[in-house]
């Protein structure tokens, strides 16, 4: 019993696609490291599958949260071959840079966490644009909210108001139905 649930371990490691995604032969990165205040999250330990494809997750309290950022290479490369693309969902706080023979270090500010759809990393290797590492990223966060109704009766043709308290407002997406222009 204890043989084939080890060998049922062995197997499930094996054929995981989610270990696999990032150790393939053709990704250049070993591993990829997010900071965020004390907490830390890589690809090693905490990837997803989205739709079949790899996510390095992470946790977030704020919208914009600044980040560190390190990218481990299998092999050393010159600091002047490795780009990170600009995009929108993030601002570079301190360039790309050379921490050790493979390790690459970038400061970043993320904006706007909950409404990124498609956040990612997209470095270029190398001197032309053709050579392209694609990073997807998954933030996640926690999400309070409570509404306080006292009046326990409603009857039919009767309006009322309730708030909502919620730690992210961003995240409440109302009905148009419920909306009433004025309010």
């Amino acid at each position: 019993m204890i043989f084939r649930l080890k060998l049922l371990i062995i197997l499930a490691l094996c054929l995981n696609p989610s270990l696999e995604s990032f150790s393939q032969d053709n990704s250049i990165f070993t591993d990829v490291e997010i900071r965020i205040g004390s907490a830390i999250f890589t690809l090693k330990n905490d990837l997803v599958l989205i739709r079949e494809e790899p996510h390095l997750s992470f946790y977030f309290e704020d919208e914009s949260e600044t980040a560190e950022v390190y990218f481990k290479t299998k092999s050393i490369l010159d600091s002047t071959l490795l780009r990170l693309e600009a995009t929108n969902d993030y601002e570079v706080l301190d360039s790309l840079t050379k921490e050790a023979d493979n390790l690459y270090r970038v400061k970043i500010l993320f904006k706007r966490l909950s409404e990124s759809n498609f956040l990612r990393f997209s470095l270029l290797i190398g001197e032309g644009t053709d050579n392209r590492e694609v990073i997807r990223l998954f933030p996640y966060t926690e999400m309070k909210a409570s509404l306080d109704i006292q009046a326990k009766e409603l009857f039919i043709g009767e309006e009322k108001t309730y708030e909502i308290f919620t730690n992210h407002p961003e995240n409440i997406k109302l009905q148009p139905a419920w909306e009433k222009e004025g309010n």
